[in-house]
């Protein structure tokens, strides 16, 4: 994930000089997004999302507000807790105000984040809506890749008794099919609403 750890630096040179704090910052995502028990909301993860970044990076508008929130929407991931997105904009909140970045960028990533949450939002806000489809995409994906990504999350997820997990996914999974749209922009409603209900659909129906 060389890539990955390039962009980043790259990310934060433009706010720092500071090479020791640079490379403690990446050290820092690097451990939690490579933590053993992570299958799907890794550093292939992050990569999956810089790659629809660079694809529609001439829509966006704060661009260095969705790169830090691509970064560091799952840094804090713990399937026990219910609060990782909140933590998660917590520790993107206290790592950044320690560059020199405006605290308008801050309190967008922040937000952002915590977007991620339930992923439906009213807002005129066009970045927020690419970068939560960014996040979203996995399900509009073809049913092979569509049926990994479950498999990476059911692995998240093996403390937890089959009766139980699936109570839960349903649930999930219901009330994404319970939204008028899922994907916000019109570029991945197009691309993928109609694959991604049927997706969600079919696992609902195999569980």
């Amino acid at each position: 994930m060389i890539a990955i750890e390039k962009r980043f630096k790259n990310l934060l040179n433009k706010y720092t000089s500071d090479k020791k704090q640079i490379d403690q910052y990446w050290l820092e995502l690097e451990k939690s997004y490579n933590f053993k028990s992570r299958y799907y909301h890794n550093l292939s993860h992050i990569n999956e999302l810089l790659q629809f970044y660079d694809k529609y990076e001439h829509e966006l508008i704060k661009k260095n507000v969705v790169l830090f929130a691509i970064f560091y929407h799952d840094i804090i991931y713990d399937i026990k807790k219910k609060d990782n997105e909140k933590q998660s904009a917590e520790f993107a909140k206290n790592s950044l105000k320690d560059l020199n970045i405006k605290q308008e960028i801050i309190n967008f990533c922040y937000d952002y984040i915590l977007a991620t949450k339930k992923h439906n939002i009213d807002s005129s806000d066009t970045d927020l809506a690419y970068f939560l489809d960014f996040d979203m995409a996995v399900l509009g994906k073809d049913w092979e890749d569509y049926h990994i990504y479950t498999e990476k999350i059911r692995k998240e997820y093996q403390i937890y008794p089959s009766i139980l997990y699936k109570k839960g996914r349903k649930k999930a999974l219901e009330s994404f099919l319970q939204t008028e749209q899922i994907y916000k922009t019109d570029a991945f409603f197009k691309l993928f609403e109609e694959q991604a209900r049927k997706n969600i659909q079919k696992e609902i129906n195999l569980l």
